[in-house]
């Protein structure tokens, strides 16, 4: 519901799709939201509205799965506030309209929104547009990605993804009991806790699995996070249909049904291992490390990973966990910083949420009615997983380099036909089937290269005592550039129209051009092969590169090699030394 610059006057809202964004895993996750709408005289869709919560939900959870994301689902506390609560409220108005003889001419959803804020004492011009309603989500997102660091430290990548349920649980109960607890807050309430979720899980999940992963088929399973942020998308978009639970009375069920990812995980994930790489250089517990290194490689014979991680860490191992501002100031790992920021940044604001929002009315203008478009629109959550599917397939053959840059390339192009197709589809009868061609093609565009690889980047370009810093700092950009997404985007929407689009094209075509120039291929190469890459960019030597890892004072290296030596031997637990 979009309200008018006049004070008290509501307008209708234009037509908009059902689930405006990404998710991202949850909350999406996650790429990050659906946006939901109607239009003034059609009956509103609750149900699928709360569909696109839940497929957040799903995609925060368990990259087991989160859309995500994770996340970012537009309009929905405006929907519940509108629709159950506000149109019981506005039985008694409505009645007695009838019964004086005015006009009824506002749609359920409309009445129900103006009699519930003024029930609730809310003044509608205050109330412009979903911006707050999207974003709250990616500030629970951000409040995950800052404490992700310390859980992860004390608790272990594993741990931290099984004990990160309870924020999915208590969020599922919360949403799912809000309207029969008529509180509208537990809704918000609920939104936020999942929006914890999908922080804690966005930046943990992409860190173990890059630890657990050989090198060979690090970028594959390093994909699995998009994957499942997509099978989420999707998920929520089938649940939302409207013989499933796509029906008012029954969208409670939709968020009650992120429980069920977070009880597989919960039976699943105890039974596999640690990070080795976590138990061998943050625990020094060398018997663990094997342990995990056998299970997950199927064999017994492991002692060449290990000594492989011992070797790629040796500079840093006896160094503790840096901090945010200790990375921010290690001249050795510069450029990594700013290229994870870059490509955090451009994963958010590369314009998908503005493809969400525009689907609904590209696919009526296209001639296809408003009762279908809900099964049309899976076609664009099968294309997400499909070109998702398909980048982990091939990124250990083509590498990232082409993936990402080829991925942000072709959203310009796209991006730019798009845009003239919107201007002059009025004008030409088959311009709208160019506009759903164009809207697949930013989708798999998006999903082949920009939707995963950034995660999987973060994980290959620190060593393991500055990955959860790093991790913050994506995490950080990611949720910020999701949150200004969903609070800017109106305005911007609302002034430039379809020529929104030239934006994005723009901000994908700076993060294409700076990747070209910086980002040097990492398929298949140790981590101390990657930071050799960047050496020369950092302007340090490998001997000076090896020192700044750490801008603290360091022992003697024999010394450093009896400490560290003993303490895997022993299986003991020491602390890092400054």
């Amino acid at each position: 519901m979009w309200f008018g610059k006049e004070e008290g006057e509501v307008q209708p809202a234009p037509e908009r799709h059902e689930e405006m964004s990404r998710p991202r895993a949850g909350e999406r996750a996650a790429r990050g939201g659906k946006h939901a709408g109607g239009s003034e005289g059609r009956e509103p869709r609750a149900e699928l509205w709360a569909g696109s919560g839940a497929g957040s939900a799903a995609e925060g959870e368990a990259r087991s799965d989160s859309r995500a994301q994770g996340g970012k689902r537009v309009g929905v506390a405006q929907c519940i506030v509108g629709l159950p609560w506000g149109r019981a409220a506005c039985k008694g108005e409505s009645k007695k309209e009838e019964e004086d003889g005015e006009p009824t001419s506002k749609s359920d959803q409309e009445r129900g929104l103006e009699c519930t804020c003024k029930s609730r004492g809310i003044k509608r011009e205050e109330k412009e547009g979903d911006g707050p309603f999207v974003s709250i989500f990616a500030i629970g997102g951000l409040v995950g990605a800052i404490i992700v660091t310390p859980i992860v430290k004390f608790f272990g990548r594993k741990c931290t993804l099984l004990l990160n349920n309870v924020f999915a649980v208590t969020a599922a109960l919360l949403m799912s009991l809000s309207l029969l607890a008529g509180s509208f807050e537990m809704l918000i309430l609920g939104r936020v806790i999942m929006g914890v979720d999908a922080g804690i899980s966005l930046s943990a999940l992409p860190m173990y699995l890059s630890e657990i992963s050989p090198k060979e088929i690090r970028g594959s399973l390093g994909q699995v996070t998009a994957i499942f942020i997509c099978v989420g998308v999707f998920t929520g978009q089938v649940l939302g249909l409207p013989e499933i639970f796509g029906q008012e009375s029954r969208w409670p069920y939709l968020f009650g049904a992120i429980i069920v990812p977070s009880l597989i995980q919960v039976v699943i994930l105890p039974f596999l291992p640690e990070s080795p790489r976590y138990l061998l250089l943050e625990k020094h517990n060398k018997s663990k490390a094997e342990k995990a290194f056998q299970t997950f490689l199927g064999k017994d014979d492991v002692s060449r990973e290990v000594e492989e991680v011992l070797a790629e860490s040796r500079v840093q191992r006896n160094t503790k966990l840096v901090s945010i501002l200790q990375l921010l100031r290690t001249r050795a790992v510069r450029w990594q910083v700013i290229t994870v920021v870059v490509t955090m940044g451009c994963y958010q604001l590369c314009g998908l949420n503005a493809i969400w929002y525009y689907t609904n009315n590209i696919f009526s203008e296209a001639g296809i009615n408003h009762e279908t478009i809900p099964y049309v629109t899976l076609s664009t959550g099968a294309v997400e997983t499909l070109a998702a599917v398909f980048s982990g397939l091939v990124i250990e053959r083509l590498g990232r380099r082409p993936l990402l840059i080829g991925g942000f390339g072709l959203m310009v192009v796209f991006f730019a036909v798009l845009t003239v197709s919107l201007t002059l589809q009025k004008t030409v009868q088959w311009l709208p089937y160019l506009s759903i061609f164009c809207i697949l093609a930013i989708i798999a565009s998006f999903c082949i290269g920009p939707g995963g690889i950034p995660f999987v980047l973060t994980g290959e370009f620190f060593q393991q005592s500055q990955r959860p810093a790093a991790f913050m700092i994506a995490g950080t950009v990611n949720w910020l550039s999701n949150f200004a997404v969903g609070l800017l985007f109106p305005f911007i929407q609302g002034g430039l129209q379809t020529y929104c689009f030239l934006v994005f094209a723009a901000i994908c075509f700076a993060g294409a051009t700076y990747l070209f120039f910086v980002l040097p291929e990492t398929k298949n190469k140790t981590f101390n092969e990657i930071s050799q890459a960047f050496a020369k960019r950092n302007k340090v030597s490998l001997d000076m590169q090896e020192m700044n890892h750490y801008p603290g004072e360091r022992k003697s290296s024999a010394e450093q090699e009896s400490n560290f030596t003993s303490s895997v031997d022993n299986g003991e637990t020491k602390k890092g030394i400054v």
